[in-house]
């Protein structure tokens, strides 16, 4: 499965970070999927290079070729929800369109919503329980571990992950934006 990314429909102040965010949320959670191999589009130029070092037989590893994408509306009547769009092109058949809508405070469940979606055109049973809570704890103790070895950017990076995830405790926000700052500096 590629996943070549989300787009927001119309133009928002916070669009940037909604569409990275959101599908970096979904490559995340269908690679916990084992069925899938999950390839993000800004990675494809590995591609070539994993192929070469494929053993023989791994033919039906290679001849999957799903492509992902869509688009992340606001919802007009309900003020802070998204509706999102994916386009999932299979060989052979037309594009399957799936929807979900979710809370723009919790992208976490959003993609997970989205991922179930994509199983299912798949015909894949979920394999992995995903909890988001315990991932933005992850990401937020590396946040805080980056931040002690002065790797602004790196743990910006890690606390952006558990906001997304919905880590958003008013002590999470001060140190969000500590962080923020401090890699705008470095």
């Amino acid at each position: 499965v590629s996943v070549i990314g989300l787009r927001m429909a119309v133009n928002a102040p916070d669009a940037a970070g909604l569409q990275e965010g959101l599908s970096r949320l979904l490559a995340h959670r269908l690679t916990q999927e084992r069925e899938l191999f999950v390839l993000e589009r800004q990675r494809i130029e590995r591609l070539g290079a994993e192929k070469e070092l494929a053993a023989e037989g791994e033919t039906s590893f290679w001849s999957g070729s799903h492509l992902i994408d869509g688009t992340i509306e606001p919802d007009l009547n309900a003020p802070g929800m998204l509706k999102v769009r994916l386009h999932l092109a299979s060989p052979g058949s037309a594009p399957a369109l799936l929807t979900a809508d979710g809370v723009r405070t919790n992208l976490g469940s959003l993609a997970d919503a989205l991922a179930g979606k994509v199983l299912a055109a798949l015909r894949k049973t979920p394999t992995a329980i995903w909890q988001p809570e315990a991932e933005a704890q992850r990401f937020w103790e590396e946040a805080v571990w980056a931040r002690r070895w002065n790797q602004w950017r790196a743990a910006a990076a890690a606390m952006e992950a558990a906001w997304a995830l919905g880590l958003r405790g008013s002590n999470h926000a001060a140190f969000r934006m500590e962080l923020l700052l401090g890699s705008v500096e470095a």
